[in-house]
């Protein structure tokens, strides 16, 4: 019994309790620079969270064909104030066609012709490629 208590009044005493806090002190010293690598196995883009059928993680893979990565989003507005015409209409129809069949290098294919629903305008849009130069 008598070592028992000698031995608890030993890992109760003063001197031990300055070794297990000097202890502690030199692993989070010793382990601090690890934790900065961990950023660099990190996986945190937004890819990682989304399913593969997601337009989003599909964007992400067409991005990465492009040397840069970089593309540019292009709108076509056709806009009178009065109202357009059947022939306005069939303009935006046929630059939107012209430029399916071009078979540019887009990222995206343009989207369908939308008309707004005051009749006043047309757009469509498409994502263009940037060409590193």
């Amino acid at each position: 019994m008598v070592a028992i208590t000698s031995l608890l009044a030993f890992a109760a005493g003063r001197r031990v309790k300055w070794f297990v806090l000097l202890f502690w002190v030199v692993v989070a010293v010793l382990l601090a620079p690890l934790g900065s690598k961990l950023t660099s196995v990190e996986k945190n883009d937004a890819a990682s969270f989304l399913p593969g059928s997601a337009e989003s993680t599909k964007v992400n893979e067409l991005l990465q064909q492009f040397p840069a990565g970089q593309t540019v989003s292009a709108v076509v507005v056709y806009y009178r104030e009065s109202g357009l015409t059947p022939a306005d209409t069939a303009k935006a129809t046929a630059d939107h066609d012209a430029i399916v069949a071009a078979k540019l290098p887009l990222a995206l294919p343009p989207t369908p012709v939308t008309p707004a629903q005051d009749g006043k305008g047309i757009l469509y849009q498409g994502c263009c490629k940037v060409c590193a130069r």
